[in-house]
């Protein structure tokens, strides 16, 4: 399974969603910004996308998800998941 990040509606799987759904991978879609949650484990999860949005790494005041998923980022890179990030998840992953 591929779990794409969400943080913005207007950003999502689109055209990777669908090249992954052809070499025969389950989605997943983590709707940050309407409050779901990240999983707990990474059981299952062949890899993680996270993609963009407006906001800046350093807001999580104002965007309190960025700081779970700066912790489950960390996890990620721990158990060496493959990760892609774009835009805002490209900068996420530098700072974890």
């Amino acid at each position: 399974m591929i779990l794409f990040i969400k943080h913005v509606d207007i950003e999502g799987p689109e055209t990777l969603g669908s090249f992954f759904v052809k070499q025969g991978f389950e989605l997943g879609v983590v709707d940050l910004h309407r409050g779901q949650k990240l999983p707990a484990t990474l059981d299952g999860i062949d890899a993680v996308i996270s993609l963009g949005g407006p906001m800046n790494v350093y807001e999580e005041a104002e965007h309190p998800f960025l700081k779970d998923e700066d912790v489950f980022l960390k996890k990620v890179l721990r158990a060496k998941v493959p990760f892609l990030g774009i835009c805002l998840g490209a900068q996420l992953l530098a700072k974890a």
